[in-house]
């Protein structure tokens, strides 16, 4: 789907363009017409969230704009129709539904700013404006979040990550995995993972997918293969940009097994010393 802006632009401008449409041309009542023009845009914006989903706050903010704007204009419309002669006419929008329609302006206007605030961050010009001066880093403003797994919106896949994980404990694999050299920023360092059955064999073969997760910025996660350098053993170099916490997922294969371990890992800061 579009950016946030973009589809809100849309919508309003078809649920004005709909109102103006039911109420000047057709001539429907100023209540009917918003009802209608609201249950137009909301019908078409609901179909597509639901095929190409957005997020539950982007959804909400669409749907308060989009119930509101038509409600609004049907609002001062039918307010219109009530004057009674020719001196009220002139002065049919009154200061009441003027200060309903400027409360939601303010709320939509807020909500609209976090969300974009939080998705893609403030512009470089803003962040200087308002931020202090930093030595030696960089600040980030956004806050897309790190989601692993989809299942808290899938209870099938939830289901399913809960077996996965019992037949995980029944296989008792002993896995040992950590840096050669603690990590630091823009510095290569080896990460280590070594793998034995719950006889303490070595488990050799394995297909294992490592990824480091940024918790401030998904843009700089970084996923990579391991590669078996010994019978068992498995390491990758990695080089971080970015110092700071992150999130680990190691994914680990064999004839159709799954071993997942997850856990976190702090990358120094080369301007700290």
């Amino acid at each position: 789907m579009p950016d946030l802006l973009t589809s809100l632009g849309i919508g309003v401008v078809a649920a004005i363009a709909g109102f103006i449409i039911f109420y000047k041309f057709i001539r429907f009542s100023a209540a009917k017409s918003g009802f209608l023009s609201a249950a137009l845009v909301l019908g078409v914006y609901i179909t597509l969230a639901i095929i190409f989903w957005p997020g539950g706050d982007v959804f909400a903010i669409h749907l308060a704009i989009f119930a509101v704007v038509p409600y609004m204009m049907g609002m001062i419309s039918h307010y219109r129709e009530q004057a009674l002669d020719s001196e009220q006419r002139k002065k049919w929008f009154h200061w009441i539904p003027a200060l309903f329609f400027a409360f939601f302006f303010v709320v939509v206007v807020v909500n609209m700013t976090l969300v974009s605030l939080s998705t893609k961050g403030m512009s470089p010009q803003m962040l200087q404006w308002l931020l202090p001066k930093q030595n030696g880093g960089q600040y980030t403003s956004q806050f897309p979040g790190v989601i692993s797994h989809d299942y808290q919106e899938k209870e099938a896949l939830y289901n399913e990550y809960l077996k996965n994980l019992e037949r995980q404990k029944q296989r008792g694999w002993k896995i040992k995995q950590g840096w050669l050299v603690s990590p630091e920023q823009n510095k290569p360092a080896i990460f280590q993972i070594e793998a034995r059955d719950k006889n303490g064999h070595i488990i050799s073969g394995l297909n294992i997918s490592l990824k480091f997760l940024r918790p401030s910025n998904f843009h700089h996660d970084k996923t990579f293969t391991m590669q078996e350098v010994l019978d068992g053993i498995y390491q990758q170099s990695i080089v971080f940009e970015w110092p700071g916490n992150w999130d680990v997922v190691i994914m680990m294969t064999k004839d159709g097994e799954v071993h997942e371990i997850r856990g976190d890992s702090f990358v120094k800061d080369q301007a700290a010393k």
